[in-house]
């Protein structure tokens, strides 16, 4: 007597396949286009290389990026006596605020420098060139040294004074700087008897 089940073929695709392979074979198919998508969304490194250049170390600052821009500054200099056009020994005292700084140092938010001098001066000498050095203090009481060689343009009843040189101590030691201060100046007044008193200006500081 025959058995009253049913002999049934195992499961086949359209091709003839058993389902379970035709289940690995399309895994197979799927990571194949997974990673052939991938390689083409992924221009080769060459490629990305000769568009964007290479990636900047994160150890240095990138080129041209300041470590340091102060807006809105301001300078007043006082001369006693006057400044004349002869020679003479001058009391010099410089009172200057670095004004707004963006600084990649948080206690570099803002600044001062004061400078105090007697020395031989006369008006002609407020136009000429030379070296010097000043000290910035921080906001977080951090000092940076200002080593520069200074040039001088009058323009329009005003002296720009531009310093170009390094820090050399302190804060941002063995970068280099540029600061331009531009000066109100009555240069008429070195004819009279007082003299030049004093000259007041805006200034900005960059550090790179």
């Amino acid at each position: 007597m025959r058995s009253s089940r049913t002999h049934r073929p195992p499961t086949t695709s359209r091709a003839g396949r058993p389902a379970a392979a035709l289940g690995a074979l399309t895994l197979l198919a799927s990571g194949i286009f997974a990673n052939a998508v991938a390689q083409a969304a992924t221009p080769p490194r060459a490629l990305v290389a000769d568009v964007v250049g290479p990636a900047p170390s994160r150890s240095v600052a990138v080129a041209g990026t300041a470590l340091a821009t102060c807006l809105l500054g301001s300078t007043t200099t006082t001369y006693s006596p006057g400044v004349r056009t002869q020679s003479a020994t001058v009391r010099v005292d410089v009172e200057g605020l670095l004004g707004v700084c963006v600084s990649t140092d948080p206690g570099a938010s803002t600044g001062i420098y004061t400078e105090h001098a007697s020395v031989p001066l006369a008006c002609t000498q407020l136009l000429a060139g030379g070296t010097g050095s000043r000290i910035f203090t921080w906001q977080d009481g951090t000092t940076s040294t200002f080593d520069f060689t200074r040039a001088v343009n009058a323009v329009n009843g005003q002296l720009v004074n531009t310093f170009t040189g390094s820090i050399t101590q302190g804060k941002f030691a063995g970068r280099s700087a540029t600061q331009v201060v531009t000066a109100l100046a009555d240069l008429t007044a070195c004819q009279t008897a007082a003299g030049l008193t004093s000259t007041q200006g805006t200034g900005v500081l960059t550090i790179l």
